[in-house]
């Protein structure tokens, strides 16, 4: 593959899932070699022990990739509770359910620790915290996925911006 030397700290894990599969790519951090699929699976569903066992037979802990995933993803990883949860993010303690808070509260506390049973953490962390990071692309379509169901359906079009 054109490759002179293999070593972990040049190559990103990316980890995709959806109903229908499962999929993992190695992808190099400068781009300046192909990227790899090394995974994939249409009989996996998305569950904690399913991506457990991924990552052993990927052997991560061997190698430490920074993994690229998205939120669902990332909660898998880090043992939380899916679904609308009273802590949703991996990051910080904001409730989701404290309405009055969320547009006024800027910065919320930081989640120091993963410790099964408090603030919804229902597993051992797969992987380290600081090994995950998103996709900003992956994230930029979601949010503008939001904004475009969020859109009047009934306003009339302007052709005029």
């Amino acid at each position: 593959m054109g490759v002179p030397q293999y070593r972990p700290e040049d190559w990103r894990l990316f980890i995709d899932s959806s109903k229908r599969s499962l999929k993992c790519v190695i992808l190099h951090n400068g781009n300046l070699y192909v990227s790899i699929p090394i995974g994939h699976s249409t009989k996996l569903k998305e569950e904690y022990e399913n991506i457990k066992i991924v990552l052993q037979k990927l052997k991560y802990h061997e190698y430490q990739w920074l993994i690229c995933v998205d939120l669902k993803m990332a909660n898998f990883l880090l043992g939380q509770q899916g679904g609308y949860t009273k802590y949703p993010c991996f990051i910080c303690l904001c409730e989701s359910r404290a309405r009055k808070d969320h547009w006024v509260n800027k910065v919320g506390p930081l989640r120091t620790d993963l410790t099964i049973g408090v603030a919804n953490i229902l597993y051992e962390p797969l992987v380290p915290g600081e090994k995950i990071i998103l996709p900003p692309f992956h994230i930029k379509l979601g949010l503008m996925k939001q904004f475009v169901k969020s859109l009047d359906k009934d306003a009339p079009v302007s052709s005029t911006f």
